[in-house]
């Protein structure tokens, strides 16, 4: 099934619930060849945070919304990396606040909101 990015992300998703972060990387890597799926990049990106690599995390981050830039998760998890007591950067927490506060987002959702209100509450 290597040749199909649904089934590596899915994977590779299942590894990193359950803390096999580089693994988790080794199979999104392949993922990333797969499919264009952004959701990728940010499970990578979790899983460098997750392993301390905040770097890393970032840029995954980063070409997350470098390819859907109408999403407002992947600013989400900026804005959360930002706020990591290591990671601290308080002019970029507060740019990822106001895209994710001010943007007019094509789909409105619960999920849409919780984030919202999760960002102005922080």
């Amino acid at each position: 099934m290597k040749w199909n990015g649904r089934f590596l992300y899915e994977y590779g998703h299942s590894l990193h619930c359950n803390g096999e972060y580089g693994e988790s990387n080794r199979i999104m890597s392949e993922a990333i060849r797969r499919t264009c799926d952004p959701m990728v990049l940010n499970i990578i990106g979790k899983n460098y945070r997750a392993m301390g690599n905040y770097a890393e995390a970032e840029t995954y981050f980063q070409r997350s919304t470098d390819r859907l830039p109408e999403r407002i998760y992947p600013h989400y998890l900026l804005y959360q990396l930002y706020s990591e007591k290591d990671y601290d950067n308080e002019k970029k927490r507060k740019a990822e606040a106001d895209i994710i506060l001010n943007h007019k987002w094509k789909v409105e959702s619960d999920a849409t909101r919780e984030i919202k209100e999760k960002t102005r509450i922080e």
